[in-house]
């Protein structure tokens, strides 16, 4: 059964830390918050606890029984999510815009069976903007992940805030939530590193490490919100799984990754996704694998995964 934060309280350095509630985390189902509490150290310094589920259905462990790297993202991005409500005082209905992010881990610290699945995320705040009232306009983010004392996992990110009204101005009529379902007949399963086919976002296409993003917007834990685009971690599992069909899936197997939005990703129009490789892992290699995403003529992101040496 996965563990939810209702089933548990963690404290941090001491304190009984703050609850994390669903809001302050952006979900819907409790099986997909990882945050369960949170305190505030100093200025633009926050620690926030988190449980690794071992038996997640999308977040699956690696082949080499280690917690998925995306999983270690997704328990960051949750973090700045929940110290920006509730250590900052955005409004619960700003919208946060992902710009770049990048992260990198430590698979040796990272079996699930070989210690606790507790880990504290010092969340670091060095630059932060804002508005004339106050409200932080954007941030640079810092996160420290740490399992047992050992740092397993480091990230940085940069988001911008904006409020409905401004959002809505910026979408140009696209706020309203859009209904999407897979156009096409995915690819295998095991062929993108996955092992259900509902969790599959990739179709075929003509040219060869080149495919077709397809999304269902009823997925419970990729689309669990309205939306009016595709979300930012929708697109880099996408990546991932662009990655994976061109390395092949048991080696593909990220130690860390970097991205950079550059617009919307829009629902309905075709969206291709690009690889070009740089290594080799059969010559034992490290490998890089640079991920493209392109609508309409335009790049929407620019991703790329390191696969380490064997």
């Amino acid at each position: 059964m996965v563990k939810t934060p209702a089933q548990h309280t963690i404290s941090g350095g001491g304190r009984k830390s703050r609850p994390a509630t669903m809001a302050l985390l952006h979900r819907s189902r409790t099986e997909d918050a990882f945050a369960v509490g949170w305190n505030q150290r100093g200025e633009g310094y926050f620690t926030v606890q988190a449980r690794l589920p071992s038996d997640h259905p999308f977040f699956t462990p690696t082949p080499q029984g280690t917690y998925d790297p995306l999983l270690l993202v997704e328990v960051m991005r949750q973090s700045s999510i929940l110290v920006s409500h509730a250590g900052l005082g955005v409004p619960l209905d700003y919208h946060f815009m992902l710009s770049d992010l990048e992260f990198a881990c430590r698979p040796e610290y990272l079996a699930i069976h070989a210690g606790p699945d507790d880990v504290e995320i010092d969340v670091l705040l060095p630059e932060i903007s804002r508005y004339t009232s106050g409200k932080p306009s954007r941030l640079t983010c810092h996160w420290i992940m740490r399992r047992a004392g050992w740092t397993v996992a480091t990230g940085v990110g940069r988001t911008r805030f904006t409020s409905p009204q401004v959002y809505q101005r910026l979408r140009m009529g696209r706020q309203t939530a859009v209904a999407c379902a897979p156009s096409a007949t995915p690819l295998p399963e095991h062929h993108v590193g996955r092992t259900r086919a509902e969790d599959v976002l990739l179709c075929p296409a003509d040219e060869p490490n080149t495919w077709q993003l397809s999304v269902d917007t009823t997925h419970p834990t990729l689309f669990q919100r309205p939306n009016d685009h595709v979300p930012g971690m929708v697109l880099f599992e996408a990546a991932r799984q662009a990655a994976a069909a061109t390395l092949g899936p048991e080696r593909c197997i990220p130690s860390s990754g970097a991205v950079s939005f550059r617009r919307y990703a829009e629902f309905g129009e075709p969206f291709q996704l690009r690889t070009a490789v740089r290594g080799s892992a059969q010559r034992g290699e490290r490998t890089e694998v640079r991920v493209l995403g392109l609508q309409s003529g335009r790049q929407v992101f620019d991703c790329t995964f390191v696969i380490p040496a064997r």
